[in-house]
């Protein structure tokens, strides 16, 4: 543990899904007002490095009309945020409009439709193994383009073929009126049995056992954290939504959280890289759509008044002399991400 700054959003928070306030256990007596975050406000955080998370606006799909070149867009994104090892994404709206919770999205909420939804949906069916996808995600109208999503070849997406310690499955019933069961796909020519009892469909990270140079004869394992197989190598991305900008940044688990605009300081500078030295256990990048991170501020009620300054951290230009009058986000996300690893670890 140790004290660092992470942005305050104040006392009190508002539960747009319930509708009630809710207390952060790290914050003061309860208030209806919201104070500005400030870089001064510290607290107790896990001093692990937790990995990047970058936030970006739904609205990135506005630039594109057709289904299928919406479904290659968040292809593209999935790859860039993939490439460069990010461990969480949060998609926000803009103008400060509910969404459902990204767990939902194939289930209770299977018929909620906006531009967070449909990205969100791709997002995630990229980042499940390609064995994993059929009977983790059913059929829906915003992934029936999928074919155009590109493969992330990630370290969590090996071949049937490969000899692997850790693999993700799905855990399967045997017999159909089963609601737990040990026996879970993984993705090779037999089903491997783990140590517990787990629900049906559950998605389910498996330590598998060795034997020789390839597993055994039945296949074998134990079900363990996500983050034993994490703590290894890069294995993914989270995704979450937001219903606005102030709920994507605005809790207590980012340290640094930075903002990208034209009108933002130089990020190509050595002043810029020094006030990205101090170490950093969860930073946060922001992105706007086509409209600017200031479009999204100005859109939130609970950041009326603020200057972008006031809002992030770091206010930054990655790209001072640009040649085109406009980046689109996919292109300002490979950019940001280009310099800030350059400048600093995750």
């Amino acid at each position: 543990k140790a004290t660092v700054s992470v942005l305050n959003w104040g006392p009190c928070r508002k539960d747009r899904r319930a509708g009630r306030a809710v207390h952060s256990p790290r914050t003061h007596t309860h208030t209806n007002t919201h104070t500005m975050p400030t870089r001064a406000n510290t607290v107790e955080v896990d001093t692990t490095r937790q990995g990047l998370a970058v936030a970006l606006p739904s609205s990135v799909m506005d630039t594109q009309h057709k289904p299928i070149l919406k479904t290659y867009l968040a292809g593209q994104l999935a790859r860039a945020l993939a490439v460069f090892r990010v461990s969480e994404i949060i998609i926000f709206n803009e103008e400060a409009s509910w969404e459902p919770d990204a767990e939902f999205l194939f289930a209770k909420h299977k018929n909620f439709s906006s531009n967070t939804a449909f990205l969100c949906r791709n997002l995630l069916l990229t980042e499940c193994p390609q064995y994993l996808k059929k009977p983790l995600f059913p059929l829906h109208v915003d992934t029936r383009d999928c074919g155009a999503l590109p493969p992330l070849m990630l370290a969590s997406h090996p071949l049937a073929t490969d000899v692997v310690r850790f693999r993700e499955g799905a855990v399967v019933a045997e017999d159909e009126e089963a609601q737990t069961s040990n026996v879970v796909e993984c993705g090779i020519e037999e089903k491997v049995t783990v140590d517990a009892e787990i629900p049906v469909g559950m998605r389910v990270t498996v330590k598998m056992a060795m034997e020789g140079e390839g597993y055994p004869a039945p296949p074998t394992g134990t079900a363990v954290s996500v983050d034993e197989a994490r703590a290894e190598e890069y294995w993914g991305y989270k995704v979450r939504t937001a219903s606005s900008l102030s709920e994507a940044i605005g809790v207590d688990q980012y340290d640094l959280v930075i903002g990208t605009s034209e009108r933002g300081v130089d990020g190509t500078t050595a002043e810029f890289r020094r006030a990205l030295s101090p170490p950093s256990y969860r930073p946060l990048l922001v992105l706007g759509g086509p409209k600017g991170l200031e479009y999204a501020i100005q859109g939130d009620p609970a950041l009326a008044g603020y200057a972008p300054e006031d809002v992030f951290h770091q206010w930054v230009n990655v790209l001072p002399n640009q040649g085109s009058k406009t980046i689109r986000t996919e292109e300002a996300l490979i950019m940001c991400l280009s310099i800030l690893q350059g400048a600093m670890q995750w």
